[in-house]
């Protein structure tokens, strides 16, 4: 298996046919109406061509590449922000502001869309797509090349326990997304998955205690900025499974920093690498699935 996810990321890696641009063909005024193409523009393109990110990619609770973002102009998704900055090249998500993409499209403005992260696959597809309209391509194939170096020396075969990652309102995610394929190469099960939840979906503080994982994993929460959604987090019950499980070694949870995996990129990494050392210290004390 290992073997095989090791070819499987050197033959994507190594797929990039798109003829390169040059200096004068690249875009100088790119605009990103979404926090995970802003992601893919930070990663990829000088700091002097990006006219706009959004508001969330100053924020480290939601973007990775937050202190690059830092002095950048943001945006708020409006039309009139755009049209404002005069881009020569507009990024944005599948579900972005659609009222704002399609009138920017129907200005005559170049808007690109990108389909969600939802899996390993459409990432490294995402991150090469934006890689050609950027005129990176080089970069964009080393980018993938060492995230995929660092993911299959961290693939992990043997037992597998039952991990869940369990956010505000019980929010997860199933099998078609990011989160699973994370999940399955730092060596877990995955609950929700498991529960036929095919993507995204709300899961039940009585059948997640019920099911009993062997790793939960949260997102970080600050109690500073409470919340409506966040209250489950703070359930008796919740808390009580939580002491119970400080006080051995063979359950336990795992805070991971949104901004890891809310998107797709080689800062995923981090995440499954997280996970895998987690997973380790569980076989050592004998967990059971």
């Amino acid at each position: 298996m290992v073997k095989a996810f090791r070819f499987c990321c050197l033959a994507i890696s190594m797929a990039f046919a798109a003829p390169a641009l040059n200096a004068a063909e690249k875009p100088q005024r790119i605009a990103s109406l979404n926090v995970c193409t802003d992601q893919l523009v930070l990663a990829l393109a000088q700091r002097s061509r990006i006219a706009s990110i959004t508001f969330l990619a100053v924020n480290p609770d939601t973007s990775y590449y937050h202190q690059q973002a830092q002095n950048i102009p943001i945006n708020y998704g409006t039309a009139e922000e755009i049209l404002g900055i005069k881009p020569d090249l507009i990024v944005a998500g599948s579900y972005t502001t659609p009222a704002t993409t399609a009138l920017l499209r129907k200005l005559g403005h170049r808007v690109e869309l990108f389909a969600p992260d939802d899996s390993l696959k459409q990432m490294r597809t995402n991150i090469k797509r934006m890689a050609s309209l950027l005129g990176e391509v080089q970069k964009g194939q080393q980018l993938i090349r060492d995230m995929d170096i660092r993911l299959a020396g961290v693939a992990q075969t043997g037992r597998k326990p039952v991990a869940v990652i369990f956010r505000a309102n019980g929010f997860t995610m199933g099998r078609h997304s990011l989160i699973n394929d994370i999940l399955t190469i730092a060596g877990f099960r995955h609950l929700s998955a498991e529960m036929s939840m095919a993507r995204a979906g709300f899961l039940p503080l009585e059948k997640m205690i019920a099911a009993d994982p062997a790793l939960i994993i949260f997102g970080k929460y600050k109690p500073e900025h409470p919340s409506i959604a966040h209250q489950l987090l703070e359930h008796p019950a919740l808390s009580m499974l939580l002491a119970l499980r400080a006080s051995g070694k063979k359950r336990d949870s795992i805070v991971i920093p949104s901004n890891l995996w809310n998107c797709g990129g080689p800062f995923i990494v981090e995440a499954v690498e997280k996970l895998a050392q987690k997973r380790k210290a569980l076989l050592k004390a004998e967990v059971s699935p």
